[in-house]
């Protein structure tokens, strides 16, 4: 995702966490390949979605990140 400023969404997180270090954040794509998201700085341990997804697959996402598993 780009943004109308340029900003993809790794760098809003970055610029969030300046702000406020213990952000936590989750990624979509709706990539095909999901590894085409690295290439805007995307870690490779980042907690990432892929769209389109369900309910509870993205519930499930929000455990793991809560819970730092």
């Amino acid at each position: 995702m780009r943004l109308s400023n340029g900003m993809l969404g790794p760098d809003v997180v970055r610029a969030a966490r300046a702000i406020e270090p213990v952000i936590r954040a989750i990624y979509m794509t709706g990539y095909a390949d999901p590894h085409e998201v690295g290439s805007d700085g995307l870690a490779s341990d980042s907690p990432l979605i892929k769209k389109p997804f369900r309910s509870d697959d993205f519930a499930l996402m929000l455990e793991r990140v809560r819970s730092g598993a």
